[in-house]
């Protein structure tokens, strides 16, 4: 009798924290950038900024599972990415890995608060964006504000795409 109820409990525990979800979001944060990065596309080097693959995953867990599924991916992923396959390099990990915090937060916050539209993803990719240059990188708000112009321009097609995951996801929730 006591070894069922230890099952029992112990699958409440697996279902509330969502280890499966987090497993599962981690391989696909983790893998969308290297499968970016080995299509031939020949556009150079800078798939992954432009793309923002790494986004996606974690996008998908903030709108749809519990809020620690997404922060939880969004901290780890990068690292993971990085000492497996070489990217981000160090110098862009922190602010990679704070943009994605920030970026997720900021969603997970308006989810639970208005509907899930596209349009949020915009606001939130912005902010983020030049909070984790200011914070990560040490930056002054001048110079902040020359890199944050220079990674929108680049990051403009993921952005997009960032845009079409949330809409998505909004309509479907709204099913």
């Amino acid at each position: 009798m006591m070894e069922i109820s230890q099952r029992m409990s112990l699958t409440r525990v697996i279902s509330f924290s969502q280890w499966d979800k987090i497993i599962m979001m981690l391989a696909v944060t983790c893998g969308l950038p290297l499968f970016l990065h080995a299509l031939p596309f020949g556009l150079g080097e800078n798939l992954g900024p432009r793309w923002l693959p790494i986004f996606y995953a974690p996008l998908i867990a903030g709108l749809c599972f519990r809020p620690h599924v997404t922060i939880i991916v969004c901290l780890c992923a990068p690292l993971i990415n990085h000492i497996f396959f070489g990217m981000p390099n160090a110098q862009v990990l922190p602010v990679l890995t704070c943009e994605m915090v920030v970026f997720n937060a900021i969603l997970v916050l308006l989810k639970n608060r208005i509907p899930v539209a596209g349009w949020q993803t915009i606001p939130a990719y912005f902010v983020s964006l030049f909070l984790a240059l200011l914070i990560s990188a040490h930056l002054t708000i001048q110079q902040a504000g020359g890199q944050f112009m220079a990674s929108i321009l680049l990051s403009a097609p993921g952005i997009l795409v960032l845009v079409l995951i949330t809409e998505i996801i909004g309509r479907l929730q709204k099913r």
